[in-house]
């Protein structure tokens, strides 16, 4: 079945919401300023949103590795798209560390690998039944999460401070530029593992519309939360690993209302299947096209082994996972959803590619 640009638009909407509830790095570059940094990181995805909207209009029905090899030839197109398919597998490996190290803070006593090699057996599970059926669920949970987000932000009102959000524009230019880099990077133009959903859309060229719209809705969820955050924790922000999550063990209703932060580890632990699902099949797929199988069973198995493997050995610590993230990940990242697109782009401009896909 073909993806609609609707389903497939809110899929990339929970793809960025997922990286949303987790804003610890942009805070510690600019505190009570960390909204800037949102708004300014949304401006700048826009230009590249346009750049992988245009790359699918002049090359519709393509998935990212046929446009490679289409803009560069077939052997550097096969090396520009084995980096690709590496770089899906990293984001696989330090998500499912992300959502390990998430549910051994609320879990202590649950050793990593028993978390990661559920999470991982059900993203792979997803994968098998296909691109339309891990679009399917997209809708659903942004639209519960985006409600309980809302709700929640409700019943913390007496608890909102808005001199916390000052004074603004303190920071230095390049602390701005450090926290929109880093946004953009990460959590942002990370959509553009949706090149390789580009054949089972059911608009060939509707790749831009889908982007826009999850981008549109996550970049709003995501200024929700930092604004949210900032009145409600202050400056406590630096010292709390899990900011949000600490934000909604707040709420307190008459003492009836308790205990609601096991409801947004629910919603987080279902947007990163959803997150984790989505770069499962983008490199599983990619990994097909490039050594020309159909068959994606033992794909998914190896895939879904390395993962384990390496997401448990990657990092030897929490800051250290950490410290990439916050100074490593966006550099690492722009190369691979950045630069390479641009260069892309010119090269089939200049290629004349563009006129003669018209």
């Amino acid at each position: 079945m073909k993806i609609s640009v609707k389903q497939a638009g809110y899929t990339a909407a929970a793809f960025i919401f997922t990286s949303a509830l987790l804003t610890k790095g942009v805070y510690m570059y600019l505190r009570q300023d960390s909204w800037v940094a949102v708004i300014l990181s949304f401006l700048v995805s826009l230009i590249f949103v346009y750049i992988y909207a245009t790359l699918n209009k002049w090359f519709p029905s393509k998935s990212l590795i046929e446009i490679n090899e289409a803009v560069f030839g077939k052997i550097i197109g096969k090396i520009i798209s084995a980096g690709y398919l590496f770089y899906f597998f990293t984001l696989i490996i330090l998500n499912a560390r992300d959502i390990s190290g998430f549910v051994g803070y609320i879990l202590p006593t649950t050793p990593y690998v028993v978390i990661m090699a559920a999470f991982i057996y059900t993203c792979s599970w997803a994968v098998r039944k296909g691109a339309w059926n891990i679009a399917s669920y997209g809708p659903l949970i942004v639209f519960v999460s985006l409600f309980v987000i809302m709700l929640n932000g409700l019943f913390l009102i007496n608890d909102i401070e808005l001199n916390r959000l000052a004074p603004a524009f303190t920071f230095p230019p390049i602390k701005y530029i450090a926290g929109t880099h880093l946004l953009t990077a990460l959590p942002l133009c990370e959509i553009f593992v949706f090149f390789m959903f580009v054949p089972y859309l059911q608009k060939a060229d509707g790749l831009g519309k889908v982007l826009f719209r999850g981008l549109t809705v996550g970049a709003a969820a995501l200024l929700f939360i930092v604004i949210r955050d900032i009145v409600i924790l202050g400056d406590t922000l630096l010292i709390l690993s899990q900011p949000t999550y600490s934000v909604i063990r707040l709420i307190d209703v008459g003492d009836i209302l308790t205990r609601v932060e096991i409801l947004y580890a629910g919603i987080l632990i279902s947007l990163m299947f959803i997150k984790i699902s989505v770069l499962y099949y983008a490199t599983i797929t990619a990994a097909a096209r490039l050594v020309k199988t159909s068959s994606h069973d033992y794909l998914i198995r190896i895939t879904g082994a390395l993962a384990v493997i390496f997401g448990l050995s990657v990092f030897s610590a929490e800051y250290e996972h950490m410290d990439w993230t916050n100074r490593a990940a966006p550099i690492y990242s722009s190369f691979f959803i950045m630069l390479l697109p641009l260069l892309t782009l010119g090269t089939a401009a200049i290629r004349g590619l563009n006129r003669k896909n018209k």
